[in-house]
């Protein structure tokens, strides 16, 4: 539902409910901040309907209605449809006006309407709406003659109970290239419709300050040929022709000696033979310890009876010991339709296998098969790799199974990782749906999940209305979407354009100007290290996000957050002060213009500072704090500086463990590249900072706080391991 990811970046929860099950009972209710409908059609029990929603509106809570009220045009209806109606400053008359070419704009909120499209000269068709009073915030009014008569008619308005939208004037699909566009301003509508109380929002974009940063990779195409000059293959060796890399489907080829399952090419100077793995782990990976990256492995591509063996296991290896990746599965065999295992029959899969066997083999093929001119084992290992979209999964010898699908696959990506080091994430392939049951398993596992979502925000996809909420909730389960979508929508379908992920970028730029709305994910395949085109635009953001002012963190981390978001707690103890708790990975709170409030650091528990973006404030927790108290206070024309009241404005690292003593400040860092921090009201003098690591100093460096109070200031060193750091008042020898 479009209308998601505006709720989540105000700070809302959304919670389907399909009231043809029955309407929510007041236990359920009892936390709603509002009742938001979309209806496409007239409902059955309406009378009912109306009555519970009047009772929801009775209580204090919103009630905000898009498109058709859903009932039909009768006196009962209308009669308690505007008992709510009334609350907004409106009145629901039951007429309903078809398009007239006599009308003009009587009032319009260009804060509100025309947010990414002009209004249509003519109106569309849309019930009757008037005012009532002058409680109600006019987004768009009309003035047109109807049955006669010159009529005010309102499409669009918020007011003290809630706010309404028309059918037409919500969201704008071309009838030519099919692009939508937000007609009604989602954010400025329901923070309006939702009333405009100051409350701490909890922010998936950010971390300690900065914007976050994540990298993650499927792994499809593990095994893969290396299509880049000087990576061909000698003569004799067949190579994958231009588009056999469907994501999720492993390719082969034989080389002179028969051998080379792993459909690896030859170096033709030196005679290495180079896989996509190979060439990923070379050039996007290695070079790049700075900037932490998770890699999901298909367990089965390391199946040597299915294409895989020692070379790629060798490789997974080499690429999880590195310390800047995080281990992660990305399924067993690679299902490319969740949906087809939900309801799982392996009679109706193998007639799947059997169909595309008979589909893809010409007669020549079936005739040398019958006599026998065809390897067996290779004949059985096609057989089970069909691949591509016609088919449920990619690998296909085994039965489905939740456990050999989850367990099994962490098992053997966990095999392959050094001591110590665990599988931390599950990434969904395929239509990325995953089922209720295969969720809660990755659950029970201990890993969190991701993947799915495919945010853009570009020329071909010119709206907030491509951007993707932060999970999809499943029965009784939720994914967690990427933040970002990946090369395989900018490439169609890994068919051509194969530079198109630096279009990336666009979606960067728009998703943080002019507000944040999506932190930073480079999300890609190891097929992208397939093709020199692929590999440059992967490159050409990772040599950008090295440089740039972010936050890079694990993606295991960034799924912590996002479930943060849903299980955190923020309860109001006072006029400006709220405790959060139980809030998992999120350790970011935001106040959207906040004016001249700031936190109060001596009187807030479990806060480590602030920074200011686009007229958002950015409040960093320390994650060490349990429960976080936030107290606000007006800020001074004068604010005192010293060590109680050191504020971290940002920083490259994760801070934690936080003390502010009397001549000095403490806490515990970890993250990537060098550490880059910058600290406010801090007090004049020399200081001295020391990271140190069990006791062992690592770096020191004197510096000093500018006039302002603030320290800026970079450690040198890694911090995969987390290091103690100390800044002192006076210089030590």
């Amino acid at each position: 539902m479009r209308v998601e990811f505006p709720l989540n970046h105000l700070g809302y929860r959304l919670v389907y409910r399909d009231i043809r099950q029955g309407l929510p009972d007041a236990a359920t209710m009892a936390t709603a901040a509002a009742v938001l409908t979309w209806l496409q059609y007239e409902l059955d029990d309406h009378i009912e309907y109306l009555a519970w929603l009047n009772e929801m509106s009775d209580q204090g809570i919103k009630v905000i209605i898009l498109g058709s009220l859903g009932v039909p045009f009768v006196p009962e209806t209308v009669r308690l449809a505007n008992r709510i109606f009334a609350k907004m400053g409106l009145r629901f008359t039951g007429e309903f006006v078809s398009s007239v070419l006599d009308a003009k704009v009587a009032s319009l909120d260009r804060d509100l309407m025309e947010f990414e499209r002009a209004l249509d000269p003519v109106p569309n068709e849309h019930a009757l709406v008037e005012r009532v009073g002058s409680g109600a915030r006019i987004g768009l009014e009309y003035t047109l003659r109807f049955e006669g008569r010159e009529r005010r008619s309102i499409v669009a308005a918020v007011g003290p109970a809630g706010g309404y939208v028309a059918h037409g004037y919500i969201v704008h699909g071309d009838a030519t290239t099919g692009a939508a566009r937000w007609i009604v301003n989602p954010l400025s509508f329901f923070k309006a419709a939702l009333g405009s109380a100051l409350f701490p929002i909890p922010d998936t974009t950010t971390v300690s300050g900065r914007r976050l940063y994540f990298s993650h990779v499927d792994g499809d195409a593990w095994n893969n040929g290396v299509q880049i000059d000087g990576y061909r293959p000698r003569r004799g060796t067949a190579t994958p022709a231009a588009g056999s890399a469907v994501p999720g489907r492993t390719m082969y080829s034989s080389d002179i000696d028969g051998d080379a399952w792993n459909n690896v090419v030859q170096n033709g100077r030196t005679g290495e033979q180079v896989t996509a793995s190979q060439m990923m782990l070379r050039e996007l990976i290695e070079p790049y310890p700075d900037l932490p990256v998770t890699v999901g492995l298909v367990a089965e591509d390391t199946d040597q009876e299915l294409g895989g063996g020692q070379r790629a296991m060798e490789t997974a290896r080499r690429v999880f010991a590195l310390p800047q990746v995080e281990v992660a599965s990305h399924t067993c065999t690679h299902p490319f339709n969740w949906d087809f295992f939900a309801n799982y029959s392996r009679a109706a899969e193998y007639d799947l296998i059997v169909e595309n066997q008979r589909q893809t083999k010409n007669f020549t093929t079936r005739l040398m098969e019958a006599i026998g001119f065809v390897n067996a084992a290779e004949a059985r290992r096609t057989r089970y790799l069909v691949g591509g979209n016609h088919a449920p999964r990619a690998f296909l010898r085994d039965p489905f199974s939740i456990d050999r699908e989850v367990t099994h696959a962490l098992q053997i990506t966990q095999a392959l990782a050094p001591e110590g080091k665990r599988a931390a994430l599950y990434l969904w392939s395929g239509n990325t749906r995953p089922f209720e049951g295969i969720i809660k398993a990755t659950r029970q596992a201990g890993v969190r999940n991701m993947n799915g979502g495919d945010t853009r925000f570009d020329a071909q996809h010119p709206s907030l209305a491509y951007v993707a909420p932060l999970s999809r909730v499943v029965g009784g389960e939720r994914q967690i979407y990427a933040v970002n979508s990946n090369e395989n929508t900018y490439t169609n379908l890994w068919t051509a354009h194969f530079h198109g992920f630096r279009q990336l970028r666009e979606t960067l730029e728009r998703t943080e100007l002019p507000r944040r709305l999506k932190g930073v994910n480079v999300y890609y395949h190891t097929y992208s290290a397939e093709r020199r085109a692929s590999l440059e635009a992967v490159r050409f953001h990772l040599d950008w996000a090295r440089e740039a002012k972010l936050a890079p963190i694990k993606a295991s981390e960034y799924a912590a957050i996002a479930d943060g978001f849903f299980s955190a707690s923020i309860a109001q103890t006072g006029e400006l002060s709220w405790t959060i708790s139980t809030r998992d990975g999120l350790q970011t709170l935001r106040l959207d213009q906040p004016g001249h409030l700031v936190p109060d650091l001596a009187a807030s528990i479990g806060i480590l500072g602030t920074n200011s973006h686009a007229g958002s404030l950015y409040i960093a927790l320390d994650a060490s704090a349990g429960i976080a108290t936030l107290v606000l206070k007006r800020r001074s024309a004068v604010e005192r500086s010293s060590f109680a009241v050191a504020s971290l404005r940002e920083s490259r690292w994760q801070l934690r463990h936080m003390r502010r003593e009397a001549c000095g400040l403490q806490f515990v860092a970890e993250g990537f590249g060098n550490g880059e921090f910058v600290f406010d009201h801090l007090p004049q003098g020399p200081l001295t900072i020391t990271a140190s690591r069990h006791g062992h100093v690592l770096e020191t460096v004197r510096s000093q706080a500018d006039t302002h109070g603030s320290l800026n200031f970079s450690l040198a060193l890694r911090a995969f391991e987390p290091v103690d750091v100390e800044i002192r008042c006076g210089v030590k020898s």
